[in-house]
């Protein structure tokens, strides 16, 4: 079979299922207020479980729904024997990170890691799907139902509480059917930045060793290179540290991915929605291969034809030449340490005329008041305020005037200008 030179995969995803598996909160009540043009009796009440749904309007006015499962739902089931659950502390254990986001699921899943003083880390995920909405005729319904338990103690004098019960409303429906879309973008995909220039460090650069050989235990005959890259047409000539996959990898990744899709199935207590169609069409021309249309797409109907599939994946990086790299690099990095430091110091300087102002003018003003003056409204003479300031400094140093009208806060705030002046001078 041929290769195809792929810039990404578009997927059309097709359920089956029965019952509601994804629910919403109580305050889509106010929709249904308006669908049915009057409010119900039980939908006063917060005892209501409603299916999560996509609204929808007509020229007139009216109101219309159909069923959903949320693309956050679908994630998380697609990857939910891999990561059942997210557990952000482990940042904190190296070991443990480490042994989370060097895996297939993780890399293609994406992941957010972060660390209060520290270094976060994040990967953006390969894959975007949308929710799965309702294509059949399946009309949804309220069932009465009961819970068992111990009331909930409601405040008495509260009249807007209403009574406690354990009757509540849920939202059912019987067989019903749903489309989903979704893209794997191969540049997402490509490459694992280990640099912060760029907002988006996945690995930490001095565990690249241990990430690696633990990654090679996961993906078969890994081949990753490591170095300075840059976005191909990119304006940004500027390097960022990362590895890159090979073609092989990608393929390997992708077809984990849609292995695991093929075995997409929700259940919950009193519905389900199990994968019914997955189709995939290669990328390699965006204008032409779109998802509206029909011609390119090929149906996966079993794991031996996740096997078969076989492309090459396009080349969205260049590398740098590692002495050009870190020299753009350096240059990069002094220029932005400058820029800091010259910041900080045009703030303290701010900060330092403006207590002037008000230590010379004996006005009582709050911190707040302070920090929002705007220096360019005071159209003062800096060395008039110098010269002034200095004769205050003399009278309270020498402590003997009592011409000059100086409150205690200011003589404080005057004494810290003067240790501030010393050490700048």
């Amino acid at each position: 079979m041929s290769k195809v030179k792929t810039k990404s995969i578009l997927l059309k995803i097709k359920l089956d299922g029965n019952g509601i598996v994804n629910f919403d909160s109580s305050e889509q009540k106010f929709m249904w207020n308006n669908l049915l043009g009057k409010t119900k009796g039980f939908l006063k009440n917060e005892n209501n479980s409603f299916a999560k749904k996509n609204w929808y309007m007509d020229d007139d006015g009216n109101s219309s729904y159909k069923l959903k499962i949320s693309s956050n739902a679908l994630r998380h089931e697609i990857f939910k024997s891999a990561m059942p659950f997210h557990s952000p502390n482990i940042i904190h254990v190296p070991e443990l990170l480490l042994q989370t986001i060097a895996t297939p699921d993780a890399l293609l899943r994406g992941y957010v890691f972060t660390n209060r003083g520290g270094v976060s880390i994040k990967r953006s995920s390969a894959l975007t799907i949308t929710g799965a909405e309702q294509i059949s005729n399946t009309v949804s319904s309220f069932e009465l139902c009961t819970r068992s338990g111990e009331k909930k103690v409601k405040d008495v004098d509260d009249k807007e509480a209403g009574k406690d019960t354990t009757l509540f409303n849920k939202e059912t429906c019987g067989n019903i059917e749903y489309v989903s879309e979704g893209v794997i973008d191969l540049s997402k995909l490509q490459f694992i930045s280990l640099d912060q220039i760029a907002d988006r460090m996945a690995v930490s650069p001095e565990q690249k060793e241990i990430f690696i050989k633990k990654l090679s235990k996961k993906i078969p005959k890994l081949d990753i290179k490591y170095g300075f890259f840059k976005i191909k047409d990119s304006i940004f000539s500027l390097p960022e540290l990362g590895l890159l996959f090979s073609s092989e990898n990608i393929n390997f990744l992708v077809k984990h991915l849609l292995k695991l899709m093929l075995g997409l199935n929700i259940t919950k207590a009193n519905g389900y929605a199990k994968i019914g169609k997955l189709e995939y069409k290669y990328v390699n021309d965006p204008i032409e291969d779109k998802m509206s249309n029909e011609d390119g797409w090929i149906e996966l109907k079993s794991l031996e034809d996740v096997d078969k599939m076989d492309f090459d994946s396009e080349i969205f990086f260049e590398e740098f030449d590692c002495e050009e790299a870190e020299k753009i690099r350096e240059e990069y990095e002094l220029e932005v340490k400058n820029a800091e430091a010259n910041s900080k110091e045009a703030k303290e300087k701010e900060k330092r005329v403006k207590a002037m102002f008000f230590i010379v003018n004996n006005t009582e003003k709050t911190k707040e008041d302070l920090d929002n003056l705007d220096l360019k409204e005071l159209n003062i003479n800096i060395k008039e305020i110098k010269d002034r300031k200095k004769v205050i400094i003399k009278n309270i140093l020498n402590d003997e005037s009592n011409n000059i009208n100086i409150s205690d806060l200011n003589k404080l705030r005057l004494r810290e200008l003067i240790q501030v002046e010393e050490l700048n001078n």
